[in-house]
């Protein structure tokens, strides 16, 4: 099968998921394929990184074990089959959900605004996540439990899919992440707010929780089916080719996300797609849009689109319709005759594959000024991952001659530091540093802020992540704190340590290590 053209704007980034892939899922270096790029995404982005590993491991281990045992095989396939529109309408629930702006920051701090914020962003949400995605992802594995023990398998709602796995020992932990009384006060139309406090309300029971609360079981849900969906996920694109052979069928959301991991690039971003019959022929719509300036690079990515769909989904359409929303005026779009594209690919049958293109006028230096922002790309550190250090969060106000850093949160990256004690030790200025550098991000030029010095800076250590808001409700008790550094160099703020740890003195600021880990290696 014919290789993309290389692009400049996505080479660097394919490599780098390839590494991080091969050093998290080493099981991926068997495959004879590179069709698994989409679970970089559970290594690098909000909220997918944060997934529940435990959970993660032990779907993943019963797939893979049940997918192995000959006589479970034919049970597992056949009940996944059977509930294969749930399983595939879940997964592309989920990647719509992961997708928006609702997992980092904190509610706000004002009542009404939280109330807001609750009532609009969470609450329908987090009765989509229970009844769509939660249901959807179990199912299959609770109609085939009932099924290995000759039990009925009608009306599987999501009560009875969570009861029928929580029967058996490895899932019975899925009875604390699904909450029936919160999810049928949501249903319902149960849920009354109380100040900062929440009321859930069932025929049965009352359950009374704060705001905060409630974002924690939202998060810990979130993180729950990210690793049952990653367990699937790894479960299909690992076994792709033995599947498609084999004509088990994979979930489209699975290979369409596939698809916007390899064609997309910062410039080029597929925001939906949909099948249609055009003239008795079956038809891909992308609606992608790009800040590209030629019609050469613009030409470029999409064709790259259309040959990665092809290697997911060989001879699947007719045609691929591209709509594109550029930051001109004038509408773009680009068709492709899948049956040409699939004769040049595999008998080097060279024709015009594209069925038409309708783009702007391109400005005079449009093209040169692509190629400057791609070559940019090609030599840029735009993934966050595998840095020593990483800011996570931090608090600051100004003095009237220097600036304070309440709270700053940083993670170590553990498996690149190896005695962590002796790194914080010997890196204390540079930790600092990291602090004001980060606070600096959060300012403009011209602002006290920014020009002012730091005089009092308060540095918070972990070894493991969370989300940005995790870190903003921390607490010196926190059990995944390891640190503090503590500097104070004005002569009026009052010098108040944090009453945490074991307490050593630096040349430039004062340590506390934590009693939780009494031995940090």
């Amino acid at each position: 099968m014919a290789v993309p053209l290389r692009n400049l704007f996505n080479e660097k980034s394919h490599s780098e998921y390839s590494k991080i892939i091969l050093s998290n899922i080493p099981e991926t270096s068997l495959c004879k394929h590179e069709n698994f790029f989409s679970l970089v995404h559970y290594h690098l982005s909000s909220p997918n990184k944060f997934y529940d590993k435990f959970t993660s491991s032990l779907f993943s281990n019963f797939l893979d074990s049940t997918i192995k045992h000959s006589s479970n095989r034919k049970t597992l396939i056949e009940s996944i089959a059977f509930n294969f529109y749930d399983l595939d309408q879940a997964l592309k629930a989920l990647d719509e959900i992961n997708n928006k702006d609702i997992h980092e920051k904190n509610i706000s701090h004002q009542e009404v605004e939280a109330i807001y914020e609750i009532s609009n962003l969470y609450l329908y949400e987090y009765l989509k996540i229970n009844d769509l995605i939660l249901m959807g992802l179990i199912k299959p594995i609770a109609y085939y439990l009932r099924k290995k023990n000759n039990k009925g398998v009608e009306k599987l709602d999501i009560f009875n899919c969570v009861e029928t796995l929580v029967t058996t020992k490895e899932f019975d932990f899925l009875s604390n992440a699904y909450n029936h009384t919160i999810r049928n006060a949501i249903a319902h139309g149960s849920v009354l707010f109380n100040g900062k406090s929440m009321i859930f309300r069932d025929k049965k029971k009352e359950i009374s929780l704060t705001i905060k609360e409630f974002i924690k079981k939202f998060d810990e849900l979130i993180d729950i089916v990210n690793g049952i969906a990653y367990a699937y996920r790894k479960f299909y694109l690992i076994n792709l080719f033995v599947f498609e052979e084999k004509n088990i069928l994979i979930p489209n959301s699975i290979k369409i996300n596939e698809l916007k991991t390899k064609a997309e690039h910062y410039a080029w971003k597929i925001l939906y797609n949909y099948d249609t019959t055009v003239n008795h022929k079956k038809q891909c719509n992308l609606y992608v849009s790009t800040i590209l300036n030629s019609r050469d690079f613009m030409n470029l990515s999409a064709y790259q689109t259309a040959i990665y769909l092809e290697h997911l989904m060989p001879n699947a359409y007719d045609t691929l319709f591209i709509q594109i929303k550029t930051k001109f005026k004038m509408p773009c779009w680009q068709s492709f005759d899948m049956n040409k594209l699939r004769a040049y690919i595999n008998d080097g049958v060279q024709d015009i594959i594209t069925d038409g293109t309708y783009f702007f006028d391109q400005k005079k230096f449009g093209k040169k000024l692509d190629h400057l922002k791609s070559y940019k790309n090609l030599f840029s550190n735009h993934l966050n991952y595998g840095k020593l250090i990483e800011s996570r969060y931090i608090k600051f106000h100004s003095k009237s001659f220097y600036n304070v850093i309440e709270k700053h949160c940083l993670v170590l990256n553990k498996n690149a530091i190896g005695d962590i004690k002796s790194f914080i030790r010997n890196n204390t200025k540079l930790l600092l540093k990291e602090a004001t550098n980060f606070k600096n991000t959060k300012t403009i030029f011209f602002s006290k802020e920014k020009q002012l010095s730091t005089k009092y800076i308060r540095v918070l250590i972990y070894l493991e992540n969370m989300r940005e808001r995790s870190f903003e409700n921390s607490s010196f008790s926190d059990e995944k704190l390891i640190a503090i550094l503590h500097m104070n160099k004005s002569k009026k703020i009052q010098n108040v340590l944090p009453s945490f740890g074991e307490k050593e003195e630096n040349r430039y600021c004062s340590i506390f290590w934590s009693k939780n880990l009494p031995t940090i290696k």
